[in-house]
């Protein structure tokens, strides 16, 4: 006890206490102070990050649709859109339309596309997934998104639609088309909720969990996959609207106003959340009637506080005095975080090039670094974003570039195809014209009808934009279905004795002939029915029964396919109509063919306003029927032999041929030599020009495609010298923009390859009285 008073009452033991108390007193009120001052000025910095955070959300949100809005846009400054909105039924427009979106659905990675047109209530509906477009009409389900849409008033809409059968949420991007008459459709595109989810709610601060509440108040997370171990807890806490107990009353009034004002700024809110407190940021997404919301866990700070500047400031306040102390909490504390403050508003002001630099403290310096690599983040997204806003320009004109390749490769395809053909039909022409025995003349008119038939098929099948959306344009002309069937009889008969079945056709007795419809058509689904019925029967033999039936807008022929062939299995019957699709795959080894046969036909078939039905069983054979509604005629129809015009009378007459194909040089000549004209013959349109100008002749008929110089060069040349003298073009380019760029130059007349000879002979008449006149 002694040793105690001694001690107690010493004055340095007593000075000591009292400056170790003054210490103590120091530390503890400046403990107090930083840490008041650490909290705040995180809380602070906090709120900015996750304010940040949810307006990046937000601007990666807009730029994410804005991107397909851009896209559509430019479809719509071109015309495409509008073409096939006023025109539903133009194969051209639809076609322009359906390339344009296949091309943005491919720049974007779409789930898909859709557009309508208002005036028809037709549309097409593209699937990126099963990569095939269907033609779809509105109905009266669809005016649950259809009219709102319209009512708004809006250009864009984007909403989202749960499929409870499909089990699939998507986002649809709605975009309404106008003019100065009013609306003219919608055109958009649709995507996977979850694909927008991974992609806009990407996290770059470690700690912050994104999420969407979209426009029925349902929380909406990334895929479970991409969420971090973090977040995963947190989101199931939040799950089955527990989220809206977060949100106070205060805060939720605050929410309706942002939502009325169209308000893009981000509100803040310190949360409970299972006994942990995290501050939520909310910003309003007006386009899409979301709410981005990201929250981050406040007991971070407390944690990195007490780690690392309680240990700092204890230390300097316990070894230096207090003025040391000061300027160490100065230096390591208050400057870094008035830096960081300095670029977090640098970044909020739109300047995302930041560099934090040393900062000194560890907490400090690593929030500066993660601040730094948003930043770096952002920036470079930006940049990506304009480098793929340069690849989807380049990208538009390499599709331009590749639509004019397209019709240049159709135009000269058609050409190909048409110069041999144009020999075919041209010796069968002249050969009918010859003097042969009844079998040969009946073997020379099926021959010449078969030829036209296929040079009629040549031409739809070139035309890329009618296969493509499978609308063709039917002719409605008198025909016979009985010399129908008996020309596919004909023709089918060789393959049926050679494979050793029995091809049988049967019409009714009280059958009534002549029709007005489309023979060549009509033709086509008959002959497609039963060259597959040949193909695909082994033994037995097919049958063709033809029958006259009613319809319900009159009369109309069923024709009936019977075979004894291999059958098919109901998922097979389901698979007939596919383009290009065999219904098995061994089927397509052991008979060969592309597929395409019977969906033409159920386009034919459809086209004509009919239907078709197919009875068939494994093993056992097929029996597939056709009811066709055509209108009947009483009229007696011409029988094709004698369908050939006089030939006109030339005598005094001397024509000029360009013509650089020597066959179709003979062909001609053989064509024109009845009528007593004298033919000049030159193979090119230089020796065409040099001909008119020494020679006087009374009409020219000019090729197209030739060497030294097309028919084209040649007849402008002509013109110049020579205004009067008829120039008809004869080409195998007859695509229809050719045709009228023929029209357009100003040639008297058009004869497309190959050449019939009633349509020369006809063409040429009209020329005679001018020819007469000069002689």
């Amino acid at each position: 006890m002694p040793f105690i008073s001694r001690v107690y009452r010493s004055l340095r033991v007593r000075m000591i206490a009292l400056v170790t108390l003054v210490f103590v007193a120091i530390y503890l009120i400046a403990f107090y102070f930083a840490r008041d001052f650490i909290d705040s000025s995180n809380y602070e910095l906090a709120k900015q990050l996750i304010s940040q955070q949810t307006k990046l959300t937000r601007e990666r949100t807009l730029s994410f649709f804005d991107r397909d809005i851009k896209l559509i846009e430019t479809g719509i400054e071109r015309g495409l859109y509008q073409d096939w909105m006023r025109d539903s039924q133009n194969e051209t427009f639809a076609q322009n339309a359906i390339e344009n979106l296949h091309v943005n659905c491919r720049l974007v990675n779409c789930f898909g596309w859709f557009i309508y047109s208002q005036e028809s209530k037709d549309g097409y509906v593209f699937n990126n997934e099963e990569k095939q477009t269907s033609k779809i009409k509105l109905e009266d389900y669809d005016m649950v998104w259809y009219q709102p849409l319209l009512k708004s008033g809006k250009t864009t809409l984007i909403d989202s639609n749960y499929d409870e059968g499909a089990n699939i949420q998507s986002v649809f991007l709605d975009y309404v088309v106008r003019d100065s008459t009013g609306v003219l459709g919608v055109v958009g595109t649709y995507i996977q909720l979850d694909d927008i989810l991974d992609i806009l709610l990407t996290q770059e601060e470690q700690g912050i969990s994104n999420f969407f509440i979209d426009e029925k108040r349902t929380l909406r997370f990334q895929s479970e996959q991409k969420i971090r171990s973090d977040s995963a807890a947190l989101y199931e806490q939040l799950a089955n609207k527990n989220w809206q107990k977060l949100v106070s009353p205060n805060m939720q009034e605050r929410l309706n106003d942002m939502q009325a004002n169209l308000d893009d700024s981000a509100l803040t809110q310190t949360v409970a959340i299972d006994n942990a407190e995290y501050l939520m940021a909310v910003g309003h997404i007006e386009q899409v009637e979301w709410f981005a919301v990201s929250l981050y866990p406040l007991n971070r700070q407390h944690g990195y506080f007490d780690v690392v500047p309680i240990f700092v400031v204890s230390l300097c306040i316990l070894v230096l005095f207090i003025f040391i102390s000061i300027a160490m909490l100065n230096q390591q504390v208050f400057k870094p975080v008035n830096t960081l403050n300095k670029v977090v508003d640098d970044i909020h002001d739109g300047h995302y090039k930041v560099n934090v630099g040393d900062l000194g403290t560890d907490i400090i310096q690593n929030l500066g670094n993660r601040i730094t690599e948003m930043a770096e983040q952002i920036s470079t997204q930006i940049e990506q974003l304009e480098t793929s806003n340069e690849a989807l320009q380049e990208t538009s004109e390499k599709a331009l570039k590749a639509s004019t390749a397209k019709s240049l490769f159709l135009s000269n395809m058609s050409h190909e195809i048409r110069t041999p053909l144009n020999a075919i039909l041209g010796t069968l022409q002249l050969l009918e014209r010859d003097k042969l025995t009844q079998e040969q003349t009946n073997l020379v008119i099926r021959s010449l009808y078969s030829a036209r038939t296929l040079m009629t098929i040549i031409n739809d099948i070139l035309d890329y934009s009618k296969i493509e959306a499978n609308e063709l344009v039917l002719e409605k002309t008198e025909f016979e279905l009985q010399q129908v069937v008996d020309s596919i009889q004909s023709d089918l008969a060789a393959t049926a004795l050679l494979k050793g079945i029995n091809l049988q056709c049967h019409i009714e007795q009280r059958f009534n002939d002549g029709w007005l419809g489309d023979p060549v058509r009509v033709r086509q689904v008959i002959l497609n029915l039963v060259s597959n019925a040949v193909k695909f029967t082994e033994q037995g033999g097919v049958t063709v029964n033809i029958s006259h039936v009613s319809v319900d807008q009159g009369e109309g022929v069923y024709v009936e396919v019977i075979d004894t062939g291999i059958g098919m299995t109901e998922e097979e019957q389901q698979k007939i109509g596919t383009r290009f699709t065999q219904a098995d795959s061994s089927t397509t080894r052991k008979f060969g063919g592309t597929g395409l046969g019977m969906a033409i036909t159920l386009n034919l078939v459809n086209l004509m306003g009919g239907n078709l039905i197919i009875e068939s069983q494994t093993g056992k054979g097929t029996k597939i029927g056709v009811r066709l509604p055509l209108e009947k005629t009483d009229l007696k129809l011409t029988d094709i032999s004698n369908e050939n015009v006089s030939i006109p009378r030339m005598e005094h007459s001397r024509i000029l041929l360009a013509e650089d194909n020597e066959i179709n040089q003979e062909i001609l000549q053989a064509m024109l030599q009845p009528s007593g004209c004298r033919l000049d013959i030159v193979e090119n349109g230089a020796a065409a020009v040099e001909a008119l100008k020494i020679n006087d002749y009374d009409l020219v008929l000019m090729d197209i495609q030739m060497p030294v110089m097309d028919g084209v060069v040649a007849f402008e040349t002509i013109r110049r010298f020579n205004v009067q003298i008829p120039i008809i073009a004869l080409t195998a380019n007859v695509m229809s923009d050719d045709v009228q760029r023929y029209n357009d130059l100003g040639f008297n007349a058009y004869i497309g390859k190959p050449i019939d000879m009633n349509l020369l002979y006809s063409t040429l008449d009209k020329f005679v009285p001018h020819c007469r006149k000069r002689a």
